[in-house]
């Protein structure tokens, strides 16, 4: 059997373990987690949080061993605008949130080490 490179991605359990550590994560620097897999016909945001006056869209990538830069490179072009999308889907369907202003947030989650947050990782 090969084995893991340094990049190899999560299990699908993993995933689940790396949202629920990041929700606790974010709740625990004071944000409120308002919703979770937040779904459209075109993408899915893992958590959505309010910090202050400001609406952050997280996405959290688990990974069993990786370099720290390998998540800004996790999330490509395109992916940023399906979540951009969503984000607008949830904020039209939110009217208590139209006042927000925006953030767009990744959580990299290793197997070992807390949680690495890049905030405002991307602009929409």
């Amino acid at each position: 059997m090969p084995r893991a490179s340094r990049t190899t991605p999560a299990a699908p359990a993993e995933w689940r373990r790396g949202e629920q550590l990041t929700a606790a994560y974010l709740r625990g620097l004071g944000y409120l987690v308002v919703a979770r897999n937040f779904r459209t016909r075109r993408a899915e945001v893992d958590i959505v949080a309010e910090e202050a006056n400001e609406l952050v869209f997280v996405e959290v990538k688990s990974w069993r061993r990786t370099p720290r830069a390998a998540g800004e490179h996790a999330i490509d072009t395109r992916k940023r605008a399906r979540i951009a999308g969503a984000a607008r889907s949830f904020v039209a369907r939110r009217p208590q949130f139209r006042n927000h202003r925006c953030r767009f947030d990744v959580v990299l989650v290793r197997s070992a080490g807390p949680p690495y947050h890049l905030r405002g990782a991307f602009e929409s």
